[in-house]
């Protein structure tokens, strides 16, 4: 890849016609669990829970290295991205809970019209090592760009900054 313009606007910088953001980072403790004799988790369309069906989403995009999209064109194209385990945090046996077996809790029509919605509102997101440790940025772009290369090119950028 190789970029090198920068532009400083007061949304962000973009560099070379990618806008780049500040990442979600959802609050991974759903709030619709709640306690009973024996705890269960209820799995469903909430913010909270959209931000880390999202997360992990552009997660599995990223080590693909899949192409940005401004959308999805159908559940199916939606759900080769389906994969690997979702954290809800807390309790230790919240931790990768089966993305698919979640998945298959969810109307899937709602589903793909909220994830739409968050690629329409914060762009695709970048999330893997930026040099300095797990990371996760979100990028807008009218480019068409591979999230994996993206994300090499920033932390080869950022480890020159800081050296």
């Amino acid at each position: 890849m190789n970029m090198k313009v920068i532009l400083k606007t007061p949304n962000g910088p973009i560099l070379n016609g990618v806008r780049i953001s500040k990442g979600i980072h959802p609050v991974v403790w759903n709030p619709t669990l709640f306690y009973t004799p024996k705890p269960i988790l209820s799995f469903d369309l909430s913010k909270n829970c959209i931000e880390v069906y999202y997360y992990k989403i552009f997660k599995n995009r990223t080590q693909e290295n899949k192409l940005y999209i401004d959308k999805y064109s159908s559940i199916e194209e939606l759900e080769e991205d389906i994969y690997g385990g979702c954290n809800f945090g807390g309790e230790s046996n919240y931790k990768d809970i089966p993305f698919k077996e979640v998945y298959n809790k969810l109307d899937k029509k709602e589903f793909l019209h909220k994830i739409n919605e968050m690629i329409e509102e914060h762009g695709n997101m970048i999330v893997g090592d930026l040099g300095l440790g797990e990371g996760n940025l979100c990028v807008k772009s009218d480019k068409s760009f591979q999230l994996g290369d993206f994300l090499e090119y920033l932390r080869i950028e950022l480890t020159k900054n800081i050296a």
